[in-house]
């Protein structure tokens, strides 16, 4: 088998070869690692002869849907991580990243917290598909908002992902008011943690903060970092599951869009406020 991700010599974006590798033990199959840009450079008309089936995480879905689209049409046995690829009949597994905005939405308001943006990198709302927006909107759902500003989480979003020094970042929050922040990932939870401190005198930023993912740095952090929980290896697993069961039913459509649940980390980042 052939698990492709965007970064397979490391495990902090995620440790789904455990997941899989779990469920592999005892039996004869064998799982070879392969980054993106290496898979998108071979022949797929001879992967067949190669490899049983393929779990692939897209780096960019909309870039390599048509990879997809072309494995599907070669009848071959195929599973696709963290993202649901639109309407083709391949099988998908994710994390419930609309109940990751959720809960994250819901523990910043137990605090006392009505002033909650969204931080991205990603400008979803290009698309309002995919792994970002379902956050987005899973926290926008949840935001106790008067009808009147029903924009404002959006105009947040898209202002506070144009910021691109610390200055601009705190002077934006401050004159939004805006008390705690959901970041789409721990990445640039720490990102927007570390240039806050910059401008203060120790690590006391004055926002609460919750990413996504629980990295290893995540909780090395000062503050350590309040994230939600995926549960890779339960990802790996289901994943597998759903390429055995393709391999030995081939004439058999499996084409389900399987949700893994979620869980909130609570770390000092929502402690302290």
């Amino acid at each position: 088998m052939l698990l492709v991700l965007p970064f397979p010599e490391t495990t902090s974006f995620g440790d789904y070869p455990s997941g899989i590798q779990g469920t592999l033990a005892g039996t004869t199959w064998q799982l070879k690692l392969m980054a993106n840009e290496r898979f998108i450079q071979l022949n797929l008309d001879e992967l067949a002869s190669q490899y049983a089936g393929i779990i692939y995480y897209p780096q960019n879905l909309a870039t390599e849907l048509p990879i997809l689209m072309r494995l599907y049409a070669q009848k071959m046995p195929l599973v696709v991580l963290d993202k649901q690829p639109a309407a083709l009949a391949v099988p998908s597994v994710t994390s419930d990243n609309v109940a990751g905005g959720k809960i994250a939405c819901e523990h910043l308001q137990s605090r006392g917290h009505h002033r909650i943006a969204f931080l991205p990198e990603t400008p979803f709302w290009q698309t309002f598909t995919g792994t970002v927006s379902d956050r987005f909107l899973g926290y926008f759902n949840h935001l106790k908002l008067a009808t009147s500003d029903a924009a404002l989480p959006l105009r947040w979003a898209q202002a506070l992902q144009a910021c691109t020094t610390a200055v601009q970042l705190k002077a934006y929050i401050q004159a939004q008011r805006i008390t705690a922040i959901i970041a789409e990932n721990d990445v640039v939870a720490l990102r927007a943690l570390q240039r806050l401190q910059e401008l203060t005198s120790n690590s006391d930023t004055s926002i609460a903060l919750v990413g996504f993912d629980n990295l290893p740095a995540a909780a090395r952090n000062n503050p350590a970092l309040t994230t939600v929980v995926q549960d890779f290896a339960a990802i790996g697993a289901k994943a597998v599951e759903a390429l055995l069961d393709q391999i030995n039913n081939p004439e058999h459509l499996f084409d389900d869009q399987i949700v893994v649940g979620v869980k909130l980390m609570v770390r000092s980042s929502t402690n302290q406020y």
